[in-house]
């Protein structure tokens, strides 16, 4: 048997092992069955009708969930299928859209401040994660929900493909990386942030159309 070198890291929510093994590495995450169980009782009790501030979730806890959602059991097979269906993971699109939504406006005003105040690098920079910010709320609400910056891209590329065997052609990933590689000049900054406040503000209103859809089907029922 191939030998097995692990640590341990406790969080508020849980208590993680990394293990490796033949040079791979694996995390394993032990949660408490009530701590589990709140949790998705949490996710699939939010109400996305109420004007309320609505629950947040720990990145843990939503990394967990997302997880779940393409979780195979590897023991108590019923168990996990109870569990399973116990859980709205559509809860987790808007979710993801409406704590994106709130960063999307604190970034845009961060954005416009900067560009007023002449200060053309900050904004520069601040706009092009706010493509990310918005990107990232806009695709959960497509159910790409894996919380992870690093993995926006390949979600985008996913996505487009879904679109494609649909008979649908998207060109988000075109633009996405045509704004995101822009380079900085002093002779182009002003129009390029325009035009990135502009974007963001379209694919923010999609995402928030992809909200009410939500909520008027809860108002329906």
């Amino acid at each position: 048997m191939a030998a097995i070198d692990g640590s341990f890291l406790l969080t508020a929510e849980c208590i993680i092992r990394n293990i490796t093994i033949r040079e791979s590495r694996f995390d394993i995450e032990y949660w408490s069955r009530s701590k589990f169980t709140d949790l998705v009782g949490k996710i699939s009790n939010l109400d996305f009708n109420t004007s309320d501030y609505i629950d947040r979730l720990s990145k843990e806890e939503f990394d967990v969930l997302h997880r779940l959602k393409y979780g195979k059991p590897l023991h108590n097979k019923q168990q996990f299928i109870e569990l399973y269906q116990s859980v709205n993971f559509e809860n987790l699109k808007y979710y993801k859209i409406v704590t994106q939504s709130e960063i999307y406006t604190g970034i845009v005003e961060d954005v416009q401040g900067a560009y007023l105040s002449k200060d053309f690098g900050s904004a520069f920079f601040m706009a092009r994660n706010l493509i990310d910010i918005v990107m990232t709320g806009y695709l959960a609400g497509k159910g790409e929900t894996n919380p992870g910056n690093k993995w926006l891209f390949r979600k985008l590329i996913r996505y487009e493909e879904r679109c494609r065997e649909l008979g649908e052609e998207i060109h988000l990933s075109e633009e996405y990386l045509r704004l995101q590689t822009h380079e900085y000049s002093l002779d182009t900054v002003q129009k390029y942030i325009k035009e990135v406040l502009g974007y963001c503000q379209k694919l923010n209103l999609e995402s928030q159309n992809m909200l009410r859809a939500k909520q008027m089907e809860g108002i329906l029922r």
